[in-house]
């Protein structure tokens, strides 16, 4: 454990020391799973599979052929948790430095841009693991502590999430895998989610705008069902006159089809969004 609880204190959660203390055990647990899938990754690739590269390769490809071809096959093996890690990363925009710095993901690749220039790092994630804890002021925090491997090595990263009572949630995410910043916060989501439903009138009536729907509908996916890309109103909507608000059910088209609410206050119009049930 002298290995973890160095990195805990190296790398503290913004929540409290326990939330670090919490990290260090996550990744006790999480470097066992890690060893065997990182030993495939040092193993020798394999030479004949190389290719020549082209002027009309991308940087990300340019960039991935960086990675060990032993490397880059773990992606398929990956769980479903490190499969949902990675949509969740790349569906997100990330910022750090009052937003003067950028970090964006795909399944390959992260790129941080700062003062105009790029940086493209390749990436395979090789175990996660993930923790939910109650925070203070009745917040929740989720922890996941997550291993990954690029070229210059094998990098320890965590992504944390805190939902307070009212429903706000911030979510972050550092690593020293990262050249621009430390830590990165996560800003919006990184594409617009196909929104159905009530039209500008309608959702001026209810207090609030179609576009502020569409934002609260898109970056609550964007954090909880990233591989959400169209949310299908059920054209139908229930007032509860003595709290002053409006909810509308929604329908996710995700693997799972998950159903959705949005409230809406109308005194200030304010935007809840959870899953149904």
């Amino acid at each position: 454990m002298g290995d973890a609880a160095r990195w805990a204190r190296a790398h503290r959660a913004p929540v409290a020391v326990a939330a670090a203390v919490l990290a260090a055990l996550l990744l006790a647990a999480l470097l066992a799973a890690s060893v065997a899938r990182c030993t495939q990754v040092h193993a020798p690739a394999d030479q004949g599979a190389a290719q020549a590269e082209t002027s009309e390769a991308s940087a990300e490809d340019v960039a991935d052929e960086r990675l060990d071809a032993s490397a880059r096959a773990l992606r398929s093996s990956y769980t479903d948790d490190e499969r949902q890690l990675v949509a969740m990363l790349a569906a997100n925009c990330w910022t750090a430095s009052q937003e003067t710095v950028a970090a964006s993901f795909d399944d390959r690749t992260w790129t941080e841009t700062a003062d105009g220039a790029r940086t493209v790092t390749p990436y395979v994630v090789t175990a996660c693991a993930t923790t939910t804890r109650p925070a203070d002021g009745n917040a929740t925090a989720t922890l996941t502590v997550f291993s990954v491997e690029t070229p210059d090595g094998t990098y320890i990263a965590e992504l944390q999430r805190v939902v307070g009572a009212d429903g706000s949630a911030s979510t972050t995410l550092s690593s020293e895998a990262f050249s621009r910043a430390r830590a990165y916060s996560l800003s919006s989501a990184a594409s617009a989610l196909s929104v159905t439903g009530p039209d500008e009138a309608r959702c001026s009536s209810m207090g609030t705008s179609r576009a502020a729907l569409e934002r609260a509908l898109g970056d609550w996916c964007a954090q909880n069902y990233p591989t959400a890309t169209k949310a299908t109103w059920a054209e139908t909507s229930t007032s509860d006159w003595a709290g002053g608000t409006v909810t509308l059910p929604y329908a996710l088209d995700n693997a799972a089809k998950t159903r959705v609410v949005v409230t809406i206050s109308q005194a200030d119009g304010q935007i809840g969004v959870r899953k149904a049930g």
